[in-house]
């Protein structure tokens, strides 16, 4: 198998879990190259060939270009009987994607946001098989389309909850961005009247200095005390998590994979997406409560408030977080399909 992705670094904030999938298709598929658009640290097999593509500015991206176009003749040219798995790498997918198609070589191209564009869609005509958490995390319907659920390494999360660690406060971890709509968590946390609620964003503001400034002109508003932490290496994210009660997702539409690391350590999971609440196990929790999971945050926030203490509902989410995600079955469901795709 060869993989294309936007990064191969274990102290990227938010790519650095790419060294997971590239490690578990490895056991399954034999990776032999992986084709990046940037490199950092890794300890991948040294029978893994790593290359960087680069990217950033119109000459390095016209660079990136030719790049790639010398990696995929090269490809075409000496490779037969190999998977080709674009990575949340639509632009491979649009200019190889084509070449690998005339050569026969089945392609996989996975893919998990809500934005649409003609990169996408040029890909998507391209490869065989799409792959994405959930039937609403693709911005439009196709017959190639698989829903998998996330892929997520259990191995980072595989603390044991404490019983006696007080948790405390709400989490959202990820780009501090528009679209994720953090404005409603501040909102509930008011609405909720659980007095002393403390949020924690942690993530890159996304050069939004706007948006930084209205949420914590909100939170002032609303007497909810927020704070701002910089982006967390990836591999000490699970012990963070572990403090927090609760996380906090808005994606109207994606399933973030945070909200996921976030059950996988019991935190119980806000979020408005039912898709949210069903891949992460939250709908289980609200089950065992004997409630169907109310539509706002705020009520979220006010109900779940009161079992804070209930360590077996967390220990039941942990379970179905890790029953619906874990890495190494959703990649074992994307190379079955990919292996026997005619």
């Amino acid at each position: 198998m060869i993989i294309f992705n936007l990064a191969t670094d274990e102290n990227d904030p938010l790519l650095a879990f790419t060294n997971d999938w590239i490690k578990a298709f490895h056991e399954i598929a034999n990776v032999t190259e992986v084709i990046s658009t940037h490199v950092g640290s890794h300890s991948l097999p040294k029978s893994i060939k790593v290359y960087e593509i680069g990217g950033g500015s119109l000459f390095q991206k016209i660079i990136a270009i030719f790049k790639l176009l010398y990696h995929g003749v090269r490809i075409i040219s000496t490779t037969k009987n190999t998977l080709i798995f674009h990575h949340m790498s639509t632009y491979s997918a649009m200019i190889l994607g084509p070449l690998f198609r005339i050569r026969g070589l089945k392609q996989g191209l996975w893919y998990s946001h809500n934005r649409d564009s003609f990169i996408l869609r040029a890909g998507s005509w391209a490869v065989n098989d799409i792959f994405t958490p959930t039937k609403d995390s693709f911005p439009f319907k196709s017959r190639k389309l698989h829903s998998v659920g996330h892929g997520i390494s259990v191995k980072k999360f595989d603390q044991q909850l404490n019983e006696n660690v007080e948790r405390f406060g709400i989490v959202s971890v990820g780009r501090i961005s528009q679209v994720k709509r953090l404005d409603l968590l501040i909102s509930g946390v008011f609405e909720c009247g659980v007095n002393g609620t403390e949020i924690t964003f942690i993530g890159p503001i996304s050069g939004q200095n706007d948006l930084y400034e209205s949420l914590v002109d909100l939170g002032a508003k609303n007497n909810v005390p927020l704070n701002f932490l910089k982006p967390i290496p990836h591999a000490q994210i699970a012990g963070i998590l572990s403090k927090y009660s609760m996380c906090y997702t808005g994606s109207p539409k994606t399933v973030d994979k945070s909200a996921i690391e976030g059950a996988f350590m019991g935190c119980f999971v806000l979020s408005e997406n039912v898709n949210v609440l069903e891949q992460t196990g939250m709908n289980e929790v609200w089950r065992i409560i004997g409630r169907v999971a109310p539509a706002t945050i705020s009520e979220q926030i006010q109900i779940l408030s009161t079992h804070e203490s209930r360590t077996d509902l967390r220990k039941i989410l942990r379970i179905s977080a890790i029953q619906n995600n874990d890495l190494n079955s959703t990649v074992g469901r994307i190379f079955d399909e990919l292996s026997n795709n005619e």
